[in-house]
């Protein structure tokens, strides 16, 4: 009873904030680290709901926290946490200048030993891939991961090093993601992620059938497939739906796969959803050529000069992306491996140029 009260409490506290006055000086009786804590707990949970929320509950948390903080020393673990959480808002809106000075005001106060800092390394990990600082976003997510697995947070390290995969699987060596993507299946994979565990279980079985393990791909597959009716978010099947796509056609699936491909696309192409109709033409490319019928690679890029979209959606790269895909098959490259190379280029032109691409969807 004792320590619901005390919850009631500051709550209380954290809704008389909202009432006060801009500026207006906080009372010593907000000089709370529980108080701190609850405002971050609510700022994380805010993240995708209400992102203008979540910022204003970090910041609010930020502010208290330097009232609070021991003024010899610069580390503040809830300053850091709270940076974090900003950072992390503003990336997924987007704005990845904002969110690069809330991570560098974080950095001040992280101290080496601190609690946050593997969460720190992997939500920085995310903004470093968001802005096409790549090998940076591999090392901090390999970082936290292992920070995590010496805490002894296996589910956290599984989710790190998923996201590892992930990010592997948009450049020119996706199967260097796989690894990574064993790793997580092995400590138990991602369950309370399932858009995560979704397109890592393809990815996995993707990479499986180009190692020539058929049979392990296929059964990752099939346990994959569970994941689908456990993912809301419609953009993220979507998405999944082009992974399976591939792992299908790898696994020996080829008409199935690029009827699959070939339904994704037509429904991006409605949608306007110009990077992912490119990635998907790529794979569906990969597919023909696969079937002998790479000429068919020019319908696709025609279908997305026709359909009208604006410069700044990317369609120059998108078209050319495809236009480079085809002249390399041309010249005997692999049809799997000249569409990675295309798509890694596809993806860092459009971050160079501020060609909006969809973030990654981790909160936490």
């Amino acid at each position: 009873m004792g320590t619901d009260r005390k919850v009631e409490e500051v709550e209380d506290l954290r809704d008389e904030l909202l009432s006060l006055a801009p500026g207006e000086p906080l009372h010593p009786r907000f000089h709370s680290e529980a108080l701190i804590d609850l405002l971050l707990q609510d700022s994380e949970a805010l993240q995708d709901e209400a992102p203008e929320s979540a910022v204003f509950w970090a910041e609010l948390a930020s502010e208290l926290a330097e009232v609070l903080r021991d003024k010899r020393f610069l580390r503040s673990d809830a300053k850091a946490r709270a940076a974090r959480l900003k950072g992390n808002v503003l990336r997924l809106e987007g704005d990845l200048e904002a969110a690069e000075r809330a991570f560098a005001g974080g950095l001040i106060h992280l101290a080496d030993d601190s609690p946050e800092q593997p969460f720190f390394c992997r939500a920085l990990g995310l903004l470093r891939w968001a802005q096409d600082r790549l090998a940076e976003g591999i090392s901090l997510l390999q970082h936290a991961a292992w920070l995590f697995d010496e805490h002894g947070l296996i589910g956290e390290d599984a989710v790190s090093v998923s996201l590892l995969g992930l990010l592997w699987s948009e450049t020119s060596k996706p199967v260097r993601g796989l690894g990574a993507l064993h790793h997580a299946a092995l400590v138990g994979g991602t369950p309370d992620h399932p858009w995560l565990a979704l397109h890592s279980g393809f990815l996995r079985a993707t990479y499986l059938a180009e190692l020539g393990a058929c049979s392990e791909g296929r059964a990752v597959l099939e346990r994959t497939m569970d994941f689908y009716s456990r993912t809301r978010d419609e953009a993220e099947i979507l998405r999944a739906y082009r992974l399976e796509g591939a792992a299908r056609a790898r696994l020996g699936e080829l008409g199935h796969g690029e009827s699959l491909l070939e339904g994704l696309r037509r429904k991006q192409l409605q949608r306007r959803d110009l990077p992912e109709v490119a990635l998907t033409s790529l794979t569906q490319g990969a597919v023909l050529a696969s079937l002998g019928r790479a000429e068919e690679i020019e319908r696709l890029a025609a279908e997305i000069r026709d359909a009208a979209f604006e410069p700044e959606e990317g369609v120059v790269f998108a078209v050319e992306a495809l236009e480079l895909y085809r002249a390399t098959l041309e010249q005997g490259a692999h049809p799997w491996g000249g569409a990675a190379r295309a798509g890694a280029e596809f993806l860092r032109l459009c971050r160079r140029f501020d060609v909006r691409l969809a973030p990654v969807p981790f909160s936490s």
